[in-house]
């Protein structure tokens, strides 16, 4: 599978190209950025895969739909009129020749889901979309439910594979290490991975994706050890 990341802002959109020529696309904030990617290269887009309700992820999924004609898919047709396809916890949906898993997460959001790509065929390494679950660095912040949902779906994300590659909603990496090396001065793995997420900002590129393997080392919140240390970071992050 190749990943096109798009920005839109300091989101991220993520245009998926598997190997049967088939497209899908998580998390279009905005439409036109994906339309005219996929219009320059003669794509059809089979399906927009949701992680969560906010605008900022699904502003452009209604507009991409009635042009391309795509299923959208999501946890909660509820909050997203527009879902094709209603999904939960554990299940495995087939897109574009992949099987992806479909991983409750909530915390951020009620209704917030990870879409988990394990190794098969045509798409070797392991990868996992994560919305505003799990950013590099850090977390989304905790706005539907309580401290010790967040940290038991954050938790549910650390038992992947260390290999799989994490690509998260937003481009906060830089904020996130700055916060790890304010109250973690003396932690030189935070330094280093600020000082990386500086100068891959600085060239102009993303800092996704990460490796889970990573950001179990250097992210903050992974590192917590307990719902209890979780909660209280949150808080200091929140008030950064």
């Amino acid at each position: 599978m190749d990943i096109e990341i798009q920005a839109n802002g300091d989101n991220y959109i993520y245009i998926c190209r598997t190997t049967d020529n088939s497209v899908f696309v998580v998390d279009p904030g905005n439409a036109a950025g994906v339309l005219a990617a996929l219009d320059a290269r003669g794509e059809r887009l089979t399906h927009i895969l949701l992680t969560h309700h906010h605008g900022d992820h699904t502003g452009g999924a209604a507009e991409i739909r009635y042009r391309m004609g795509c299923r959208v898919v999501g946890a909660d047709p509820r909050q997203i009129p527009l879902i094709d396809t209603v999904v939960s916890d554990k299940q495995e949906i087939a897109v574009g020749g992949l099987r992806i898993q479909i991983l409750a997460t909530p915390g951020h959001t009620r209704d917030s889901v990870c879409y988990y790509v394990p190794e098969q065929s045509g798409h070797p390494t392991p990868s996992v979309f994560t919305g505003d679950t799990l950013f590099v660095g850090g977390c989304g912040r905790v706005l539907e439910c309580d401290a010790g949902t967040m940290w038991r779906s954050l938790c549910t994300l650390a038992a992947l594979p260390d290999s799989t590659q994490v690509y998260c909603g937003h481009e906060y990496s830089v904020e996130n290490f700055r916060f790890a090396t304010k109250f973690f001065p003396n932690d030189p793995e935070y330094a280093r991975r600020l000082a990386e997420s500086q100068n891959t900002i600085r060239a102009g590129r993303p800092t996704v994706p990460s490796t889970l393997s990573a950001e179990k080392r250097t992210n903050v919140f992974l590192r917590s050890g307990s719902a209890e240390t979780f909660s209280h970071l949150r808080g200091l992050k929140d008030r950064f």
